[in-house]
């Protein structure tokens, strides 16, 4: 079953929302999650949320226990690339050589069989 598009007065608890398709305001739903009360639909709609995207298939039986709101994010901010790790030249180095060789294999006997590698330099890490 497709996705299907609903709007913010007709959500009820528990919907899986996949995505936010129309809104005001500068609120964004970072990620996709279970609706799990009308409190949380409140929050939404307060937030300018006007249109979702829900998955028909994904639905939370109904509880008699009313569930604790889950705040969503405000993004304020654009959002910072993520740290990179750092990663030594020596151990990635070899990760690199494997590749090259392995993709010049698939090149030539894939290809016509006239690969030329050039420039190719050892280096060993010091």
């Amino acid at each position: 079953m497709a996705y299907k598009e609903v709007n913010i007065a007709d959500l009820q608890p528990g919907s899986y929302v996949v995505q936010v398709l129309q809104q005001k305001g500068e609120f964004v739903v970072k990620q996709s999650g279970w609706v799990r009360s009308t409190e949380a639909i409140d929050m939404l709609r307060k937030k300018g949320v006007l249109v979702v995207l829900i998955d028909p298939e994904k639905k939370l039986p109904q509880t008699s226990e009313p569930a604790t709101p889950v705040e969503p994010q405000a993004e304020t901010e654009p959002a910072a690339e993520p740290a990179v790790p750092h990663v030594s030249f020596s151990d990635e180095q070899p990760k690199a050589e494997r590749a090259l060789l392995q993709t010049a294999k698939v090149q030539l006997c894939h290809g016509n069989g006239s690969l030329i590698l050039t420039n190719m330099v050892m280096i060993k890490p010091g």
